[in-house]
Protein backbone atom coordinates (compact mmCIF):
# COMPACT_ATOMS: atom_id res chain seq x y z
CA UNK A 1 0.00 0.00 0.00
CA UNK A 2 1.59 3.63 -1.06
CA UNK A 3 0.80 6.33 1.19
CA UNK A 4 1.13 8.53 -2.28
CA UNK A 5 0.43 7.30 -5.69
CA UNK A 6 2.50 10.70 -6.93
CA UNK A 7 5.36 9.73 -5.39
CA UNK A 8 5.22 5.92 -4.89
CA UNK A 9 6.51 5.54 -0.97
CA UNK A 10 5.33 2.51 0.29
CA UNK A 11 3.63 3.31 4.23
CA UNK A 12 6.70 0.88 5.51
CA UNK A 13 9.67 2.70 4.63
CA UNK A 14 7.92 6.17 6.13
CA UNK A 15 7.00 4.51 9.03
CA UNK A 16 10.74 3.35 9.39
CA UNK A 17 12.33 6.62 8.14
CA UNK A 18 10.25 8.63 10.46
CA UNK A 19 11.31 6.26 13.37
CA UNK A 20 15.31 6.60 12.70
CA UNK A 21 14.56 10.83 12.57
CA UNK A 22 12.51 10.15 15.89
CA UNK A 23 15.70 8.52 17.21
CA UNK A 24 18.08 10.88 16.05
CA UNK A 25 16.21 13.61 17.63
CA UNK A 26 16.30 11.60 21.33
CA UNK A 27 19.00 10.78 23.54
CA UNK A 28 20.74 8.00 22.52
CA UNK A 29 20.59 5.32 24.74
CA UNK A 30 24.20 4.61 25.36
CA UNK A 31 25.82 7.97 25.65
CA UNK A 32 25.27 11.47 26.96
CA UNK A 33 25.04 12.90 23.47
CA UNK A 34 21.72 13.40 21.32
CA UNK A 35 21.58 10.81 18.67
CA UNK A 36 23.27 12.98 16.21
CA UNK A 37 25.88 13.75 17.93
CA UNK A 38 26.90 10.37 18.91
CA UNK A 39 28.83 7.41 17.10
CA UNK A 40 25.55 6.04 16.67
CA UNK A 41 24.24 8.65 15.00
CA UNK A 42 20.49 9.54 13.12
CA UNK A 43 21.32 6.45 10.68
CA UNK A 44 22.73 3.84 12.92
CA UNK A 45 20.21 1.28 10.97
CA UNK A 46 20.05 2.91 8.15
CA UNK A 47 20.09 1.15 5.37
CA UNK A 48 22.08 -1.67 7.16
CA UNK A 49 23.23 -2.28 10.57
CA UNK A 50 26.33 -1.30 11.77
CA UNK A 51 28.15 -2.84 14.88
CA UNK A 52 30.11 0.01 17.24
CA UNK A 53 31.38 -2.21 20.10
CA UNK A 54 34.65 -0.57 20.65
CA UNK A 55 35.81 -2.88 23.54
CA UNK A 56 39.37 -2.39 25.03
CA UNK A 57 39.91 -5.83 25.41
CA UNK A 58 40.13 -6.31 21.65
CA UNK A 59 42.35 -5.45 19.63
CA UNK A 60 41.40 -4.02 16.35
CA UNK A 61 44.72 -3.31 14.43
CA UNK A 62 48.49 -4.54 14.72
CA UNK A 63 50.31 -2.82 17.20
CA UNK A 64 53.85 -2.63 15.97
CA UNK A 65 57.41 -1.81 17.99
CA UNK A 66 60.15 -0.53 16.14
CA UNK A 67 63.29 -2.41 17.83
CA UNK A 68 66.68 -0.49 18.56
CA UNK A 69 69.97 -1.90 20.33
CA UNK A 70 72.64 1.32 20.84
CA UNK A 71 70.43 3.32 19.00
CA UNK A 72 70.67 1.32 16.18
CA UNK A 73 67.44 0.16 14.13
CA UNK A 74 67.20 -3.62 14.48
CA UNK A 75 63.30 -4.32 13.00
CA UNK A 76 59.87 -4.18 14.15
CA UNK A 77 57.88 -6.24 16.19
CA UNK A 78 54.30 -6.88 15.89
CA UNK A 79 51.99 -7.97 18.54
CA UNK A 80 49.73 -10.01 16.74
CA UNK A 81 48.18 -12.62 19.74
CA UNK A 82 46.28 -10.80 21.97
CA UNK A 83 48.59 -12.00 25.02
CA UNK A 84 51.67 -10.36 23.09
CA UNK A 85 53.37 -7.76 24.75
CA UNK A 86 56.74 -6.12 24.36
CA UNK A 87 58.22 -6.81 27.05
CA UNK A 88 58.41 -10.72 25.11
CA UNK A 89 61.92 -9.44 23.81
CA UNK A 90 63.09 -9.35 27.38
CA UNK A 91 62.07 -12.79 27.63
CA UNK A 92 63.31 -14.30 24.66
CA UNK A 93 66.58 -12.67 24.96
CA UNK A 94 66.97 -14.13 28.11
CA UNK A 95 66.23 -17.45 27.21
CA UNK A 96 68.93 -16.88 24.48
CA UNK A 97 71.50 -16.29 27.37
CA UNK A 98 71.47 -12.55 26.96
CA UNK A 99 71.25 -10.92 30.28
CA UNK A 100 73.59 -8.08 30.67
CA UNK A 101 70.60 -5.32 29.01
CA UNK A 102 68.65 -2.96 29.87
CA UNK A 103 65.04 -2.01 27.69
CA UNK A 104 63.14 0.58 27.88
CA UNK A 105 59.13 1.33 25.75
CA UNK A 106 59.00 4.66 25.03
CA UNK A 107 55.94 5.14 22.56
CA UNK A 108 56.27 2.96 19.90
CA UNK A 109 60.41 2.44 20.05
CA UNK A 110 61.74 -0.20 22.12
CA UNK A 111 65.41 0.23 23.00
CA UNK A 112 67.85 -1.98 24.18
CA UNK A 113 70.82 -0.82 25.71
CA UNK A 114 73.75 -3.22 26.21
CA UNK A 115 77.52 -2.22 27.16
CA UNK A 116 79.25 -5.99 26.43
CA UNK A 117 76.42 -8.05 24.30
CA UNK A 118 75.59 -5.68 21.56
CA UNK A 119 76.21 -7.78 18.49
CA UNK A 120 74.66 -11.07 19.85
CA UNK A 121 71.61 -9.28 21.02
CA UNK A 122 71.66 -7.89 17.51
CA UNK A 123 72.34 -10.57 15.61
CA UNK A 124 69.20 -12.87 17.74
CA UNK A 125 66.89 -10.12 17.63
CA UNK A 126 67.37 -9.71 14.08
CA UNK A 127 66.55 -13.60 13.30
CA UNK A 128 63.51 -13.52 16.05
CA UNK A 129 62.16 -10.59 14.21
CA UNK A 130 62.23 -11.71 9.99
CA UNK A 131 61.06 -15.12 11.75
CA UNK A 132 57.36 -13.60 13.55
Amino acid sequence: MFLNQQFKIPIHSLLYFLAVLHYSMVESPRSNKKGSESMDGPFQYFPFPTFNDESDDMKLNHDRYEVYVNGDFVGTKPLLAQNDTIEDLDEFLQEQGLTNFQSINEGDHFEITSADQEQQIKEALHIHLQNR
